[in-house]
């Protein structure tokens, strides 16, 4: 976590690039986050695929693979999970700008050895360019799920667009 409080800033100072987002521009993402702990570990990776209906709202699907594993009182015990679904975002943001912040909505269905059942969630990050076409994306998360479980997470993302 301390690593990314630390890039964060870094990221700040080296976005040089324009934004490229726009009516009809694709956007490519990877994103993952991390936590480890004594007792223990979770890993997630993401994927998603935006399209921009507007200059400012972009839709896609998306999916999120969660390893979680637990070494404690109770035993070692892990689980993999998926999440597979969908996203809605609005940017905000002028053409000439480096940065665009950004908030939206998540929903998805989660399958694997947990919990099955909707997901959903609420994002708000930004798209910092830092080349024509690229950009690296921290978004912090808020998740919850049909049975009433939820939670607060970052993540960090690089993003590739095409117009």
């Amino acid at each position: 976590m301390r690593c990314l409080f630390l890039l964060l800033p870094a990221v700040l100072l080296t976005a040089s690039a324009q934004a490229q987002i726009g009516r009809g521009a694709q956007e490519f993402n990877g994103s993952g986050s991390a936590l480890f702990d004594d007792d223990f570990t979770v890993i997630n990776v993401g994927m998603s695929y935006g399209y921009f209906l507007t200059r400012n709202a972009e839709i896609g699907p998306s999916v999120q693979i969660t390893h979680v594993s637990t070494d404690d009182d109770f035993g070692d015990n892990s689980s993999t999970s998926a999440v597979i679904g969908g996203f809605g975002h609005l940017h905000f943001g002028g053409r000439r700008s480096t940065s665009v912040p950004f908030v939206g909505f998540e929903a998805g269905a989660a399958v694997g050895d947990g919990d099955d059942g909707a997901v959903f969630g609420l994002v708000a990050g930004g798209k910092f360019f830092v080349a024509p076409g690229a950009a690296l994306v921290p978004a912090a998360s808020f998740q919850f799920d049909d049975d009433g479980n939820s939670v607060f997470g970052a993540r960090f993302g690089v993003s590739a667009f095409l117009r």
